[in-house]
């Protein structure tokens, strides 16, 4: 990521928490501040994670990136920052899932990792949290809800939205 990108990056940031600290704190002086949840380049850029350390008491982020995230990006939380982190989402799905009535789901849609059976989204998830735990700065995670889906479920493939209700024998709109 270029200077320049990094500079306005912790501009941004700065300003954000600057404000939101204010206002928290002129009513909860005990109030902990966590962030705002940073995905896409900023969980590795130095100059978010320098002003996001000075304002918060932990660094929140959605931390995708493959099986596992990079040792660089988790190592640079702390180093930059000075304060530990929290993933607020990952998840992976797998190939091989099947809804309540044995079909077969998609699981294309989302940024979740995609494995080919269920054995194998027991291994990642295993994986990732101890990579987690070895960093000894990461405070904690959450599981993402999106795993295992099918989003034609939600969609008849003219841009309405839609549920479809599965039963044995014969598929029902609602």
């Amino acid at each position: 990521m270029g200077k320049f990108k990094s500079a306005l990056y912790r501009f941004m940031y700065g300003r954000y928490g600057k404000v939101t600290r204010d206002a928290v704190e002129a009513v909860d002086k005990n109030h902990m501040r966590i962030g705002s949840r940073v995905n896409g380049n900023c969980p590795s850029d130095e100059g978010y994670l320098r002003a996001a350390g000075y304002y918060l008491d932990i660094i929140s982020t959605n931390l995708y990136g493959g099986l596992n995230p990079k040792a660089e990006t988790i190592t640079n939380f702390y180093r930059y920052s000075g304060k530990p982190f929290i993933v607020t989402e990952f998840y992976s799905k797998a190939q091989d899932a099947i809804d309540f009535n044995g079909q077969l789901l998609a699981n294309q849609e989302n940024a979740g990792w995609l494995v080919r059976t269920q054995n194998d989204r027991a291994n990642y998830y295993e994986n990732y949290t101890t990579l987690m735990l070895e960093s000894r700065y990461c405070v904690g995670w959450v599981w993402y809800r999106f795993q295992d889906n099918d989003q034609s479920l939600y969609s008849n493939g003219d841009g309405k939205s839609i549920l479809r209700c599965y039963k044995k024998g014969p598929r029902y709109s609602v």
